[in-house]
């Protein structure tokens, strides 16, 4: 009976141990359990960091390379800012082949050139600008650059990466001469020290010292047929090497049509101004090598006759 109660005693605690066994092995496998949930979703979360971090990067470099496209890459390629003196020009006879604006301003100074470009609508890669004239005729040469230098950091600020381009001021020829002169002497001033703002912040300067007071239609805007033309042509000398435009002097014929001919004689003007007066030599030479000489002669034989028998008759009429 002892022997009975003690192996059921032994088998009770053996049973016992077992189960706190079991009890243990339960409580380490939920920790174990618990550690592998808590490292794998610390596991998940760096993943997700990562990955956050990664797409974050992504965006940025997308969003640099955008805003660089953006920079570097507008609609318009070359826009012209001016005063009156640009009204009358035509941007798609200036570069047939490429994206080109001009705008004539309503303040046609300085202070209205930096109005317009705040408004955000001049994007281009290359910006010109012929204003300075009118600021010129009340302000000193000091101050007329002071005020361009502003236009230039706005321009730097509000459309980075562009290409700026600074034309000199133009003459005027007053009704007053003691007006006219005084004029000249600060706008040659006046020149020289936008030049020397456009050595110091890299920029590009225009020079227009062929137009003289016949390129001139009423003393300060430009002819049509004169002046334009010259200007056009110091004007895509530099602009035209910044948009990669090749001289068509030396890479095309002439074109024969009557629009193309007036299209190079307005705007083309990539020869020199003495070409002219050559052509017209030239095209008298010929005239005179061909059949119409005889012609010519005759002519001129003919008016010789009539004035000797005009000289005639009036001694005649002298004598009675």
């Amino acid at each position: 009976m002892c022997k009975e109660i003690h192996c059921i005693v032994k088998e009770n605690n053996t049973h016992d141990e077992e189960i706190q066994q079991n009890q243990i092995h339960v409580h380490v496998d939920k920790n174990d359990h618990n550690k592998r949930n808590h490292n794998a979703h610390t596991s998940e979360n760096h993943v997700k960091q990562d990955t956050s971090r990664v797409k974050s990067k992504n965006e940025s470099k997308r969003d640099e390379k955008r805003l660089n496209s953006k920079e570097n890459n507008n609609e318009v390629k070359f826009w012209l800012v001016g005063s009156s003196i640009v009204k009358d020009m035509n941007a798609k006879k200036i570069f047939r082949y490429q994206s080109a604006k001009i705008t004539t301003l309503r303040d046609k100074t300085i202070k209205g050139a930096i109005e317009f470009l705040e408004t955000g609508k001049l994007k281009a890669d290359n910006i010109a600008y012929q204003v300075g004239s009118n600021d010129l005729d009340e302000k000193s040469a000091e101050e007329v650059v002071n005020d361009m230098k502003k236009l230039v950091l706005a321009t730097q600020r509000l459309v980075p990466g562009s290409n700026i381009i600074i034309n000199e001021l133009l003459p005027r020829y007053y009704k007053n001469y003691k007006h006219t002169e005084d004029y000249e002497v600060k706008r040659l001033d006046c020149n020289a020290l936008l030049e020397k703002l456009c050595s110091e912040f890299n920029l590009k300067f225009v020079h227009h010292r062929n137009l003289t007071q016949i390129n001139f239609s009423d003393g300060i805007h430009l002819d049509v047929y004169a002046g334009i033309g010259i200007y056009v042509r110091n004007l895509k000398s530099i602009v035209s090497p910044l948009l990669g435009v090749v001289n068509p002097q030396y890479t095309e014929s002439r074109p024969s049509n009557w629009r193309s001919q007036q299209h190079e004689r307005h705007y083309t003007f990539n020869r020199n101004p003495w070409d002219n007066l050559h052509d017209h030599s030239s095209q008298w030479q010929d005239k005179f090598t061909n059949n119409n000489f005889n012609e010519y002669q005759q002519t001129s034989r003919r008016n010789s006759d009539m004035n000797l028998k005009l000289l005639r008759l009036a001694l005649e009429g002298l004598h009675y």
